[in-house]
């Protein structure tokens, strides 16, 4: 197995700190929406239905694929489903597929705790192996694009590794744990009444 490995999602939050814990020039090739630090060998491409990411899987045994459209607090949309899985689903199964015809044989796939659902409040806690019981269009186009790797892993020898991490927070975090926290800070009972539903939901 080649030592290469082709990070997607660099520029997000999880992809940053990967990339700051790792720094190997030589080894690690990135892929992504916005120019990396200098040195990488990478592909500036959208993880989407028809972009092509031959250029930079040549020579790669691993591919650890980070990259999604992420869900954010009070979004809304009729097309929200179908805009979740053009990326997380779709666009995954893209970069899948040609990884197998480069030769890669393991895809590592970040996925969310939201396959398995939104909450285990008087229920066991998730295991690996439950039912995928999404609620909302982010943890669905995760299980859809699981269940489309495995079937793809079957069908060419690719191993398929996915990894489902509750909420990720630390120096830097956006999105909703950033408005939880601001909110968090504020010291009005109305703002406190506020954090309290968040919990509650």
């Amino acid at each position: 197995m080649s030592d290469k490995i082709l990070l997607t999602g660099y520029s997000g939050f999880v992809g940053h700190h990967f990339l700051n814990i790792v720094q190997s020039l030589e080894s690690l090739h990135l892929l992504g929406r916005t120019n990396p630090p200098n040195g990488y060998k990478y592909l500036q491409a959208n993880i989407d239905a028809t972009s092509e990411y031959f250029k930079v899987l040549e020579g790669v045994g691993v591919v650890i694929h980070i990259a999604a459209r992420v869900q954010v607090m009070r979004e809304t949309g009729l097309n929200s489903q179908q805009e979740f899985r053009e990326t997380n689903t779709i666009g995954t199964l893209n970069l899948a597929k040609q990884a197998a015809n480069a030769g890669v044989k393991r895809f590592v796939f970040v996925s969310s705790v939201k396959v398995n659902g939104e909450s285990t409040t008087n229920k066991p806690p998730f295991r690996f192996d439950d039912e995928h019981r999404p609620e909302d269009p982010y943890g669905i186009s995760k299980s859809e694009a699981e269940q489309k790797l495995f079937d793809l892993g079957k069908e060419t020898g690719m191993e398929i590794v996915v990894i489902r991490p509750p909420l990720v927070y630390g120096e830097g975090v956006k999105a909703n744990f950033a408005s939880l926290m601001k909110l968090a800070s504020k010291k009005s009972c109305y703002h406190l009444g506020q954090l309290a539903r968040i919990n509650a939901a």
